[in-house]
């Protein structure tokens, strides 16, 4: 553990935690109306014990200054503050006042300031473009969930007042500000010093100790961003971890901050593998592509892009987590749509979000390139998929061997039905090589099993862990007399493994009746090659 006193520390201090005096909602872009006057406001908040007299204070827009009026502001109260000239127009709102002069808000930003002589008790960038594209298009207010809270950009947002906003009373979006600390992104700045951007505010104080396997020099801290200074170097691919106790949050709650980081590599053109594409989704979802990263590295991709068959080039932006050593990584235009559609993403599966270049349904390519050089380069066609598949919508095609090339078309299959068409951030259903199973192919279990839905073995699982690539499957119930009691698989694409199901029920929906039965399992594939086994289950109850 690090002892912070023997730390060299700067700590910008957070006028929040003490400030009663604070704007709670700003109304710089009047037109059109949603029902409130075509004017602009700023409403005042006390959110502390006692009455404030404003006349104390200079508000600040940008560069330009005004007095506050003559005004006692009771605790817990709000004031409009408009354009002397209008205050009829929201007098019906609230309690309203007027500064020595009005200077005007900016639609595009601006910087609001509240001192009270030298000392700054209240600032505030507003960007439209930081919120939602409903605000930037004019009529609505910018509101502050949380007014005991930071006053940052997260505690703001777009007044959801059918009339665009509520001056004079309580926000419409007031509520408890999720405080949670989360690291937006970290970057090495120096060879020892890494800045790491925070989504809101923080203050470390002397109460701040440090768990860290590496000697950490200094820490300056300024408001949301944190430069941690270590003795040494930062060596590349190796995981630093480091824990700051007791910061202080804008409600002067203590907490932990536990700083995860790896300084990568950057890739070369033999690091990454294509992996997977899905270039046909179900409506309303989206492209993806999968590689992979063979290396026992981690590993960043800079300088790298990637490239349709229509030459349109985007370049593949940088992500704050590196690639993990052996791992999947997806490319697509919405993680969020993604792992919607795809509900088996592992939550630990990186996924770099941007605007893919169109890969389209019939034929297409997909190129990797660091700088000018080609990493890999697919050029696939919708006649690659599995030729007994009536609808190609929604299926992936996944490369089966690693060690073949990527642009070869007999290396790619699509992905299993008994997966659900794609596997994104998991081992490819077809992975594996173009040889001949072996025939020990086959496990059930358990082997008595007491179907009836009564939460004891309801089921029998037969695995299938070796099938031949590419394969389809069909699997039947059999009695003891050989007469077939059931269909549990019927021309399934399965890949190269699968995991079959028979819960008891014979083709009429119908349990069947106690004793043994035989599983007879066939798979082949468009290679010529066909395997057929059997296994014993017997059904029992209790």
């Amino acid at each position: 553990m690090n002892n912070v006193n023997k730390l060299f520390t700067r700590c910008e201090q957070l006028s929040t935690f003490e400030s009663s005096l604070i704007i709670s909602e700003i109304f710089f872009d009047p037109t059109p109306s949603k029902g409130l006057p075509e004017a602009e406001f700023l409403e005042l908040y006390n959110r502390g014990e006692k009455s404030i007299q404003l006349s104390e204070y200079i508000l600040w827009i940008d560069q330009k200054e005004a007095s506050l009026p003559t005004y006692h502001l009771p605790p817990k109260s709000y004031l409009i503050l408009c354009k002397s000239s209008e205050q009829s127009l929201w007098s019906k709102y609230g309690e309203v006042a007027s500064p020595s002069k009005w200077n005007a808000l900016k639609n595009t930003g601006a910087t609001l300031t509240l001192k009270r002589g030298e000392k700054t008790v209240f600032s505030f960038h507003y960007n439209p473009k930081n919120f939602s594209t409903e605000l930037q298009q004019g009529g609505i207010s910018l509101e502050i969930i949380d007014p005991s809270a930071c006053i940052t950009d997260i505690n703001w947002n777009g007044s959801i007042e059918a009339i665009g906003g509520t001056p004079g009373t309580k926000n419409s979006i007031h509520g408890v500000l999720d405080e949670t600390i989360e690291i937006q992104d970290i970057q090495l700045t120096t060879p020892n010093t890494l800045s790491v951007q925070l989504n809101q505010p923080i203050q470390i104080t002397s109460a701040l100790s440090i768990d860290s396997a590496h000697p950490v020099d200094s820490i300056i801290q300024e408001q949301q961003i944190i430069y941690i200074t270590f003795e040494n170097p930062l060596k590349q691919s190796i995981p630093y971890q480091l824990h700051l106790n007791n910061i202080q949050t804008c409600s002067g709650e203590f907490t932990t901050l536990s700083i995860h980081w790896i300084n990568p590599l950057e890739a070369n053109t033999q690091d990454i593998l294509l992996s997977e594409i899905l270039f046909n989704p179900v409506k309303d979802a989206v492209d993806f592509i999968e590689c992979f990263n063979p290396t026992m590295h981690y590993l960043q991709l800079s300088g790298w892009s990637i490239v349709n068959n229509k030459e349109v080039e985007v370049v593949i932006p940088r992500h704050t987590l590196a690639i993990a050593p052996k791992s999947y990584f997806i490319l697509t235009s919405s993680e969020e749509t993604l792992r919607n559609t795809h509900q088996n993403i592992p939550d630990s599966c990186l996924i770099i979000e941007f605007s893919l270049p169109a890969f389209y349904d019939e034929e297409g390519s997909v190129i990797l390139k660091k700088g000018d050089s080609i990493a890999q380069h697919f050029a696939y066609q919708d006649d690659f998929h599995y030729p007994l598949l009536q609808n190609t919508e929604g299926v992936s095609l996944e490369r089966i061997d690693f060690r073949e090339s990527e642009n070869d078309p007999s290396n790619w299959r699509s992905a299993a039905a008994t997966i659900d068409f794609a596997t994104p951030g998991e081992t490819n259903s077809q992975q594996g090589n173009r040889s001949t199973p072996s025939d020990e192919c086959v496990h059930a279990y358990p082997t008595v099993f007491t179907p009836g839905n009564n939460g004891i073995d309801d089921y029998v699982r037969i695995e299938l862990p070796c099938l031949p690539t590419g394969s389809t499957i069909n699997a039947k119930v059999f009695d003891r007399w050989g007469y077939e009691v059931a269909i549990i698989a019927n021309n399934i694409n399965a890949g190269s493994s699968a995991t079959l199901r028979w819960d008891g029920q014979d083709q009429n929906q119908q349990l069947v009746t106690v004793g043994p039965y035989i599983v007879w399992i066939e798979a082949f594939n468009l290679q010529g090659v066909l395997k057929r086994w059997t296994t014993k289950v017997i059904v029992s109850y209790p």
